[in-house]
């Protein structure tokens, strides 16, 4: 089953790519996020609308590509207007986003993907404020409650960060990543047991994750359980 990341936006396509798109961006691969978000193709969209993606992501070529979108796919259409004037700027492209808010002003995907480069930049409180605007126009985005949590961990706003990594959870609840940073937003509060049991769970997930075991050990150091820490700590 594939989580519903956006629910059905207003230009009616369900492409739950943002999160792919936000991870690479994290990564700093812009040129593979920008081609992710307009040429990834998914198979419950129009048939003429995959074809062109699927053209686009094998040969890449901006060239009259943005004529090749209907009108109301405005952030694809940014996008290669931008690579067509600016070639090779994958960046700058993603940064590019005040054309498309302007034309579509409740794109929450758009908001979503600025919010993540502003993050990835250290624009915190700008990137706090696209995440908002981003839920405000689509509850049901994971990505926008991932990064969102993230923001306000990093701002000190631990109780904000949980409830954003709570409502992500309720989304995707084997997401091993969203246990570790629930539990990471815990041990700041010093909540030892909670973060513990986060941890535990993450490693249920996926149970190679090194710098886990590395977190809990810390965990129950914090609670003087010396055993269990050395435990993890091996």
């Amino acid at each position: 089953k594939i989580p519903n990341y956006f629910g059905e936006q207003r230009f009616g396509s369900t492409r739950p790519i943002t999160h792919q798109v936000g991870r690479l961006i994290l990564k700093g691969e812009f040129e593979e996020a920008v081609w992710t978000y307009i040429a990834k193709p998914y198979d419950a969209e129009y048939k003429s609308i995959r074809k062109v993606r699927e053209d686009l992501w094998e040969t890449r070529e901006v060239e009259g590509a943005a004529e090749r979108f209907p009108e109301k796919f405005q952030y694809e259409k940014t996008l290669l207007y931008h690579l067509t004037k600016n070639p090779g700027d994958y960046q700058g492209a993603i940064q590019d986003l005040d054309w498309a808010l302007q034309a579509d002003s409740q794109d929450a995907q758009a908001y979503c993907c600025r919010g993540i480069l502003r993050y990835k930049l250290g624009k915190h409180y700008d990137a706090l404020s696209d995440f908002n605007q981003a839920l405000r126009f689509n509850d049901g985005d994971i990505s926008a409650y991932r990064n969102r949590g993230k923001v306000r961990l990093h701002l000190g706003d631990h109780r904000g960060a949980i409830s954003d990594f709570n409502a992500a959870l309720q989304i995707e609840p084997n997401d091993a990543m969203l246990y570790i940073a629930r539990g990471n937003a815990y041990r700041e509060m010093t909540d030892y047991e909670s973060a513990i049991a986060d941890y535990s769970q993450a490693l249920q997930i996926d149970p190679e994750r090194a710098d886990v075991y590395i977190y809990r050990g810390m965990a129950y150091v914090r609670q003087e359980q010396m055993q269990q820490a050395i435990d993890d700590y091996q």
